[in-house]
């Protein structure tokens, strides 16, 4: 997981030093509020909240091509934090 965290912060810093392209960055975090309360035989009730951070960066080489890469973390309230996995965005 170190090794990914130095891939990720080198790959941001190399998009951050690219003068030729045209750079962008995002960042995003939502709160989420799924109220599933409803009477079936299949499933169970429930009400799920959670918090979601998204956030990356990248450059568009042409009209065509763009790379980018960022992180996804989503995080339920209630569970536990350490067992939860940032997940890599890598796009091209």
């Amino acid at each position: 997981m170190k090794r990914l965290y130095t891939f990720l912060i080198f790959i941001v810093l190399l998009v951050s030093f690219v003068k030729a392209q045209d750079q962008w960055w995002y960042g995003r975090f939502e709160n989420i509020c799924d109220d599933r309360e409803y009477f079936s035989n299949w499933a169970w009730a429930q009400t799920i909240l959670g918090a979601r951070l998204d956030a990356g960066s990248g450059f568009e080489v042409d009209s065509v091509h763009q790379i980018y890469t960022g992180i996804n973390y989503m995080f339920a309230y209630g569970s536990d934090p350490r067992s939860l996995t940032p997940i890599p965005d890598l796009y091209y």
